[in-house]
């Protein structure tokens, strides 16, 4: 910051300069947003303690008031355990004979002042699931779709559909359990109708900062049967690394072309060129994909 006084003639005014820092301070302006998937596999025989999923919510704002912890709101709290701090989603005793499925209500909280804290709340559904699963069969060996990058959250990508052959009339639900890219968990960027099995985008994908390719693990859930039945989708990248006989699918990320909008050239621009040093070169990079 300069302060100059008016003194005349111009020439013989004074000024003195100051350094002056400004610091923001944050206000909890935003509510935990939940990023992990909302169902999780519960195997034949898990033990006190097995880890079924992790829950997991961001919060944009800063210090304490981006600190996010989680409360197991509703739902069989004495068959479940959902850790505070971390969001671990455990078994609390073994379980013998389970139900085909859970339904839990969990609840995303900030640590800001109490009376400004957020919070946001999700529901989360565990499938029991054995080895030896024969429910509905999906119709493909293999699902394929693809997805441009910075396309709308909501955009559709692919379609799984599985059938019960031991009720051809039996609904069937479809749940997301697990999305991974590079071999690495990442967070739920897709949604699955649960009815119609349309996979679709939650989140506006960035080929370069994200990843190119998905994989998605899905499991199909009967209704409407004596024993409900259950079936897993193994979502993979490529043939080679999906078991024999298993269903996997192929989510690629297209990157946009790029384009200019408009093209001015003067031809001076080229006469400067002609006079350049030999050794001088221009180079320009662009992170899309196929020379694009």
């Amino acid at each position: 910051m300069v302060a100059t006084d008016q003194a005349e003639p111009a020439s013989n005014r004074i000024s003195a300069e100051k350094l002056v820092t400004v610091i923001v301070e944050d206000v909890n302006d935003n509510a935990p947003t939940f990023t992990s998937v909302n169902a999780g596999l519960l195997p034949k025989g898990a033990e006190r303690g097995h880890e079924i999923l992790r829950v997991h919510a961001a919060d944009a704002d800063a210090n304490t008031n981006g600190l996010v912890t989680y409360d197991l709101v509703s739902g069989d709290a004495e068959i479940f355990s959902l850790e505070r701090s971390t969001g671990r989603l455990t078994l609390r005793r073994e379980m013998p004979s389970a139900d085909v499925t859970y339904h839990l209500s969990v609840r995303a909280t900030d640590e800001a002042v109490h009376s400004q804290r957020k919070s946001t709340g999700t529901h989360l559904t565990i499938i029991s699931v054995t080895e030896d699963m024969a429910g509905p069969l999906f119709t493909k060996k293999l699902y394929t779709g693809s997805v441009a990058e910075n396309e709308p959250a909501g955009t559709n990508v692919l379609t799984v559909s599985a059938r019960y052959t031991g009720n051809p009339l039996a609904d069937i639900e479809y749940f997301i359990f697990n999305v991974t890219a590079n071999s690495r968990d990442v967070p739920l960027l897709f949604d699955i109708d649960q009815e119609s099995g349309v996979v679709s985008t939650s989140a506006v994908l960035d080929r370069e900062a994200d990843a190119e390719e998905y994989e998605l693990d899905i499991i199909a859930v009967t209704r409407g049967t004596p024993t409900p039945q259950t079936s897993v989708c193994k979502v993979r990248k490529t043939k080679s690394e999906s078991a024999s006989g298993s269903h996997y699918a192929l989510i690629h990320l297209k990157a946009k072309p790029y384009r200019f909008e408009s093209v001015s050239v003067s031809l001076g621009f080229f006469t400067l060129l002609s006079y350049l040093p030999d050794n001088i070169r221009f180079h320009a990079v662009d992170p899309d994909s196929s020379h694009r």
